[in-house]
């Protein structure tokens, strides 16, 4: 779990259940304390009742590499809270404008619970409190950390899941997709699939489709999203085996923005059952 629930009475002692009463909250993150004093209005106290309930921080747990990538690299599996009226308090006001800018409530829930988790974790790592961690953007995008630049990570977000991923020693980056069988993969397909993959999967049976297309999509986005690059860069420029089920690397188009994809490995991931996502991370 990435935070406790602890209330204590005023000599510091932990109390069995939540007061009736309550004059100073801090709540005690992986990446520091929230702290919130005084409380004497009946809507802080409401507020006060919901940070009980363990929904309102969004928990995040490692997955086992189990030798699919390098042990240097850590992926962490989020689950999305139903409230995160909490959870804003780590972010920036530029993170909160981007939340606000989604149109459907779920998808910003979800962006807030991806980003206070990478907060959480990167603060760990920084030893600073999750809400002092301090993003820049690269050239498409990608945020980076201007004073640790050093440290690659990335993050997914799909339907109840989020993919976060780290490393002080290679660049990374993530994918996952939820399956739909309303998925219109032939007309996508055309978008980013060549030839030889939109062939491959179209051979397979009519229940497999879907996930093979999304098996190609996932794993050229991880693999671009690793280079800094846009998502919806050089998707043609990339040919990769649908079919396979270990450690891949794509075949490259010459003279490609996305050149460097062809120094990366990429490992699909079978965790998550109804969902496609793909790892992909430089061999050094």
């Amino acid at each position: 779990m990435p935070f406790s629930q602890v209330f204590l009475n005023s000599a510091g002692r932990p109390l069995a259940r939540p007061p009736r009463r309550i004059d100073h909250l801090q709540i005690e993150l992986s990446g520091g304390p929230l702290e919130f004093s005084p409380l004497a209005s009946a809507d802080q106290a409401r507020t006060v009742a919901n940070l009980w309930k363990p929904t309102l921080i969004p928990t995040h747990r490692p997955l086992d590499p189990a030798g699919r990538w390098p042990e240097d690299v850590a992926v962490w599996v989020v689950h999305v809270p139903e409230n995160m009226a909490t959870t804003r308090a780590l972010l920036s006001n530029a993170e909160l404008a981007r939340a606000d800018r989604y149109i459907r409530t779920e998808d910003a829930i979800r962006f807030v619970a991806i980003r206070a988790s990478l907060r959480m974790l990167l603060g760990e790592r920084l030893k600073i409190a999750a809400s002092k961690v301090r993003f820049s953007e690269g050239a498409y995008g990608r945020p980076v950390l201007p004073d640790v630049p050093e440290l690659s990570f990335n993050v997914s977000h799909s339907g109840a899941y989020g993919l976060i991923a780290i490393s002080s020693k290679r660049s990374v980056g993530i994918d996952i997709e939820q399956v739909s069988p309303a998925l219109d993969w032939q007309l996508l397909a055309r978008l980013a699939c060549v030839a030889q993959e939109r062939d491959a999967i179209a051979c397979a049976t009519q229940d497999r489709q879907a996930g093979l297309f999304l098996k190609c999509w996932t794993a050229k986005e991880a693999l671009l999203k690793s280079l800094g690059l846009g998502v919806t860069e050089a998707l043609l420029d990339l040919t990769i085996d649908v079919h396979g089920n270990t450690m891949q690397r794509a075949d490259v188009a010459i003279g490609s923005i996305a050149a460097g994809a062809a120094d990366l490995n990429f490992h699909w991931l079978n965790d998550f059952h109804g969902y496609v996502a793909c790892i992909a991370y430089a061999e050094h």
